[in-house]
């Protein structure tokens, strides 16, 4: 049914190479990523959108 659906230039990392990132580490990548968007969630307006078709 879904077969194939992942097949566009998206990154993805084979368990393997996952194991490659110390715990302790991984754990810093998370807590960062669920900070910043928890800030991006309560305060939407920090998005800065840059697009050349709308003035600014």
């Amino acid at each position: 049914m879904f077969a194939g659906i992942n097949t566009g230039a998206t990154p993805s990392l084979a368990p393997h190479h996952m194991a490659l990132i110390p715990p302790e580490r991984l754990s810093e990548i998370q807590k960062e990523y669920f900070t910043e968007l928890a800030h991006i969630a309560t305060n939407p307006e920090v998005i800065e959108v840059k697009d050349r078709r709308f003035p600014g």
